[in-house]
């Protein structure tokens, strides 16, 4: 999760912004270039939830005013899978060492296939960075492969939850066919659902459903620690290979995740259970704990920015 974003000045006098129908729409921009649910390639999954709850919006306004976006040329959106484009991102942020562009690599590898990220390889070729070149191919695909975890500055996942008996039986009786990560069950001629003891994996866009959020609320943990481990969650099962990377019921393994996750949380006596939440969504997205420094994210000091706190 990042903790700042940056926007010139000048924002407030360009006349395109200016032109927009009201400070809705304004608001909106300016949330999908600071969010924490961005990154430093400006394409990211963003699903409405997430802004409804930050925004405090109502489904309506917010398909209005991502419409008036859209329209207007500011940002491409895939209702489907939720994938976010900013048009003239890295006109003011840019692939500024390597680590960037291996960040960027890695962010690159996770995101939705399809038009919009079509796009995105088009506007990376277009400003022909040189940091980033050596590691795209002319077609936009990877020539040099992404640093294993061990070989990154980011903290080692926790250790895999123990599986529940039903995941023990579906890993041993998996073959090397996984099937599509975005498919959790077949499906028979007639269209209803029969299970596939095989497992799926998880989705590269996975992010926590509304009862996801609340289940881990309701377990003791702040908003910004739910953040944190649906990230830790999503980057370590999708980097486990094979068989072990597929379940059959994802959301059984999201809830025995965070109930290890809530026995290990500072000053909570072994054995406990935590007291639900008196409402589960009622603070997510806000700051809690996020706010505390890190020393990879230090915002540059060149150029006029603003830089926004989540």
């Amino acid at each position: 999760m990042r903790t700042y974003g940056r926007i010139e000045t000048s924002f407030w006098q360009n006349p395109n912004v200016r032109a927009l129908s009201c400070d809705e729409s304004r608001h909106l921009l300016l949330y999908l270039y600071t969010c924490p649910h961005g990154n430093s390639l400006g394409c990211f999954v963003l699903p409405d939830g997430y802004i409804m709850v930050d925004l405090n919006w109502t489904p309506e306004t917010l398909a209005l005013r991502f419409s008036e976006l859209t329209a207007k040329g500011f940002i491409e959106r895939d209702p489907v899978s939720c994938l976010v484009r900013i048009a003239g991102w890295f006109g003011h942020n840019k692939i500024e060492n390597r680590n960037v562009a291996l960040g960027a690599m890695k962010i690159i590898a996770a995101l939705p296939r399809g038009g919009i990220f079509d796009n995105l390889l088009a506007d990376l070729m277009a400003i022909d960075n040189k940091f980033l070149m050596p590691l795209l191919s002319p077609s936009g695909h990877s020539r040099e492969r992404v640093p294993k975890r061990s070989e990154s500055s980011e903290p080692e996942p926790k250790p895999e939850p123990e599986p529940e008996p039903e995941e023990e039986a579906a890993q041993s009786s998996a073959t090397p066919a996984a099937p599509s990560p975005l498919v959790s069950a077949a499906m028979t001629n007639s269209g209803r659902r029969t299970p596939d003891r095989r497992g799926a994996r998880l989705p590269h866009d996975w992010a926590p459903a509304p009862d996801a959020i609340a289940f881990a609320a309701a377990a003791g943990l702040a908003p910004a620690v739910i953040a944190a481990e649906a990230a830790k969650f999503r980057d370590y099962w999708i980097a486990i290979p094979g068989a072990r990377g597929c379940k059959i019921d994802w959301p059984a393994t999201w809830k025995n995740w965070i109930r290890r996750t809530a026995e290990q949380q500072p000053g909570r006596p072994p054995g406990r259970r935590p007291e639900a939440a008196r409402d589960p969504l009622e603070n997510w997205g806000e700051d809690g704990d996020a706010n505390e420094p890190s020393s990879s994210s230090q915002p540059s000091t060149a150029g006029k920015a603003i830089h926004a706190n989540h």
